[in-house]
């Protein structure tokens, strides 16, 4: 069933997002690029209801006047979103940017959300790294850049996105977030590609410790874009663990993810 694209409108103004399937739902943020419906994603759609919003300015959307420019407010926009289309408890997934908006939404809304999957979560750069230059992005962000699916998005609309990440992230670490994280009783799954030179590892071991109920993994011969470059190892994590929870863990042999 391929993903369509809706509008719901919401206190602070419209919200486009995509969505697939049908069952039990699943939420995903998406990361500082915008929407990419990755096959992961498709092949979760066959199982469950996956729903996409796109945070406003994001893929040329529009802003919201209303909305306050910060990571937290786009949890609280996440939150209206939830109660407009999915209303009980569901699991989240998101990808580096959409990590840190889960995140403050695990911990202000916690009826809301059942297990976290953060994929290369954003706002532990604790090194003093900050965003990759645009130039060497493809290089950075992807193992594998032969693998990136084509896509139908514009250069104004990747343009537009790019621009929109720091209207509401300031700075590259989550310093507000960071001492509520053990509020977070969902329990998570942390998932690192070993070639992502953009987060470092001390920012994801800090996040692991701070959650009570986490897991973190290390995807080989990955970058930042996991869902890219390993589809088939992620997939396999990503749908062990949303059905099985903490039983997800079995040894998965030549298709290597190392715990931590």
């Amino acid at each position: 069933m391929p993903f369509t694209s809706h509008t719901v409108s919401l206190p602070t103004g419209p919200v486009t997002y995509w969505t697939a399937g049908e069952g039990r739902p699943l939420l995903h943020l998406h990361a500082a690029g915008g929407i990419d419906i990755s096959r992961p994603l498709e092949v979760l759609a066959e199982t469950r209801q996956v729903f996409l919003p796109i945070f406003p300015g994001f893929d040329g959307t529009p802003y919201h006047e209303a909305l306050p420019q910060s990571m937290e407010a786009l949890a609280d926009l996440t939150a209206a979103f939830h109660d407009a289309l999915i209303g009980a408890p569901c699991d989240v997934m998101s990808s580096s940017y959409g990590g840190w908006v889960s995140l403050w939404l695990a911990v202000k809304y916690p009826g809301k959300v059942e297990q976290l999957v953060l994929g290369c979560p954003a706002g532990f750069q604790i090194d003093g790294s900050g965003f990759p230059d645009m130039a060497n992005i493809i290089r950075l962000m992807f193992a594998h850049p032969e693998k990136i699916r084509p896509s139908a998005k514009t250069p104004a609309q990747r343009e537009a996105s790019f621009k929109a990440r720091p209207h509401y992230q300031k700075g590259f670490v989550a310093e507000d977030l960071i001492p509520r994280l053990g509020e977070i009783q969902a329990r998570a799954l942390i998932l690192v590609g070993t070639l992502d030179h953009t987060l470092p590892k001390e920012g994801m071991q800090l996040l692991k410790s701070r959650l009570p109920h986490a897991h973190l993994h290390y995807l080989y011969d990955a970058a930042h874009v996991i869902e890219s470059d390993q589809p088939e190892r992620f997939l396999k994590l990503v749908s062990s663990f949303l059905d099985r929870g903490d039983a997800y863990i079995v040894n998965f042999g030549a298709e290597a993810a190392a715990a931590s």
